[in-house]
């Protein structure tokens, strides 16, 4: 005997992705892979920097935009300074910039966000140190990604050399999740 086709259940792979398409259900975690990503080519980028054998000075704010495609919910830091702007159609180039907005242009609704929004410990850290090409870089991320702009921002960091956070070694171009945005 079968079943009638109104009384079919919708099979288990529709739930599945009906979920998955849930902003509720995790999709401020959904936006960190753009952070870790951005934060590795920054990384990359400053250590093909440091070993080439011109010897030019790393990647810092000004050249910072290319590394961040446009449509990023997190701003990126490389120091104390001005951002990049992109919240017009083209990104605003800032004289002394030290790192890139989030993309206001794309997410109008979200919150714009700078170095003074990370904690300070990890704020202190951001930044080049020492004379190059002797130096160590230390990149952070930060967005809203529960788009709650009154609670604290998602941070992450890298770092050229290995550190210890916490307790804890973390290599050199790892990403480190110093807050989690979407704990309540």
């Amino acid at each position: 005997m079968s079943v009638p086709r109104q009384q079919r259940r919708p099979p288990l792979w529709l739930l599945g992705l009906l979920c998955l398409s849930c902003s509720c259900l995790g999709y401020g975690k959904t936006q960190v892979p753009e952070c870790k990503r951005n934060l590795k080519a920054i990384f990359t980028a400053f250590m093909v920097t440091q070993n080439s054998p011109r010897g030019s000075e790393p990647p810092l704010g000004e050249q910072l935009g290319p590394l961040v495609e446009r449509g990023n919910r997190y701003a990126y830091f490389v120091g104390e300074g001005p951002l990049e702007q992109r919240s017009g159609k083209d990104a605003q180039r800032v004289a002394g910039a030290m790192g890139v907005g989030v993309d206001l242009f794309k997410f109008q609704n979200a919150r714009p966000l700078t170095l003074r929004d990370v904690p300070s410990a990890v704020a202190a850290e951001v930044g080049l140190h020492g004379t190059c090409p002797d130096c160590r870089l230390v990149a952070a991320c930060a967005g809203d990604t529960d788009n709650k702009p009154l609670d604290a921002p998602d941070v992450w960091s890298i770092s050229s050399e290995d550190r210890v956070i916490d307790g804890e070694t973390i290599p050199a171009g790892q990403p480190y999740h110093h807050l989690w945005d979407t704990d309540d």
